[in-house]
């Protein structure tokens, strides 16, 4: 019984170790690979969330989708304007 409250608390700072990291790379955004890592990230930490009900940290894997996700959206947007911008130059 030890050794299963040891793996979930290792599993657990794994965890939270990992959406520390994708929460702080959301915010920093980083040109837009920032919130490619915290997406990443919180797609990761949903798995691991799925597989192991009993590991807590759903609201800061939420945050690190919808912010990363965000992030990408705006990322893909000023791209496709500099390339809109870049074939309309005579």
């Amino acid at each position: 019984m030890d050794t299963d409250n040891a793996s979930l608390t290792v599993e657990q700072a794994r965890l939270n170790s990992m959406l520390t990291r994708g929460i702080v790379y959301s915010i920093v955004w980083l040109a837009g690979f920032g919130s490619s890592y915290a997406l990443y990230q919180g797609l990761r930490a949903r798995r691991m969330l799925k597989l192991n009900p009993l590991l807590q940290g759903n609201g800061r894997a939420w945050w690190c989708i919808i912010a990363g996700g965000l992030g990408v959206a705006v990322l893909c947007a000023v791209v496709s304007v500099g390339i809109f911008n870049a074939l309309t130059q005579p």
